[in-house]
């Protein structure tokens, strides 16, 4: 099944998640199930961390070749290490240059988070989860796109 890069934080967040404030673990990998699922569903919750951490290297990337279209087109005499410290005056500068680059960025984004890629990983089965006894409402419709 392909899954949108979009979709992989929240899928991820409904797997399993800690909640920072409360120190407490929360998701479907929380809850009782036969260990033949849990293995299942760690093993995808594995490659979408994968694919997760992909993706942040993706948006970091994107990120720095929009500041350096920003950069190129201010005064050479500034350093680009100048431009982009919060603390020097020359950064007011580059956060206005690189406002005109706004909609590009977001352009960008959006054609990353609509990638398409196909899970390696054996999906779960849809009617073992379905069995889960829980109290929580789980988003199925995230949780379809990685059972069968």
């Amino acid at each position: 099944m392909k899954i949108k890069k979009k979709d992989v934080e929240p899928i991820l967040t409904t797997l399993f998640f800690i909640h920072p404030k409360e120190n407490k673990e929360f998701g479907l990998l929380t809850e009782e199930m036969s260990m033949s699922l849990r293995r299942f569903l760690q093993r995808i919750r594995k490659e979408l961390i994968d694919v997760y951490e992909e993706l942040r290297k993706d948006i970091l990337e994107i990120s720095k070749e929009i500041n350096k279209k920003a950069i190129s087109q201010l005064p050479s005499e500034v350093s680009e290490k100048e431009y982009l410290d919060p603390k020097s005056e020359h950064n007011k500068v580059f956060l206005e240059k690189k406002k005109e680059f706004d909609e590009e960025f977001k352009k960008e984004i959006e054609l990353l988070f609509n990638e398409e890629f196909e899970l390696k990983s054996p999906l779960a089965s849809l009617s073992l989860i379905e069995s889960i006894n829980t109290k929580t409402n789980y988003d199925f419709d995230l949780i379809e796109k990685i059972a069968q």
